[in-house]
């Protein structure tokens, strides 16, 4: 992946989810729920995870 500053290797650019998997990209739902995209480190399948509003 090339960004304006030169190439970035994607998983290293990326916040860290767990020890499994690795955040590709976060977004915030109309609805406030948050739906991250995440990659397993080991068979590097790409899954959705959607997680439901904190409340104050």
């Amino acid at each position: 992946m090339e960004w304006r500053g030169g190439k970035v290797d994607r998983e290293t650019a990326s916040t860290e989810t767990d020890a499994q998997f690795v955040t590709l990209k976060t977004e915030r739902m109309p609805d406030g729920r948050l739906k991250r995209i995440v990659k397993d480190r080991e068979t590097g399948e790409i899954s959705e995870r959607i997680e439901n509003a904190i409340k104050n």
